[in-house]
């Protein structure tokens, strides 16, 4: 489900996702590529969550919390 598809609620908590993990791997230091990798998700699937575009599971956001060194409730803040 797009950002488009989604309604508004949901379009919010998904651009807070996307701001959370793309400011935390950049102040990490870490590409897509990289965050990928050690969460073993496809790099094309992280651009999408950074981008508000993908609809993430909560073990996914979890997995990037825990690589990102956040508990998944701060991504979602």
């Amino acid at each position: 489900m797009t950002a488009t598809a989604m309604g508004f609620h949901e379009t919010r908590e998904a651009e807070v996702l996307a701001r959370h993990v793309r400011e935390r791997r950049k102040g990490l230091g870490m590409t897509q590529e990289q965050l990928g990798h050690l969460t073993g998700l496809d790099p094309t699937y992280i651009c999408g969550i950074e981008a508000a575009e993908a609809n993430p599971t909560l073990m996914v956001i979890c997995r990037l919390g825990r690589i990102l060194g956040l508990p998944a409730s701060d991504l979602l803040r």
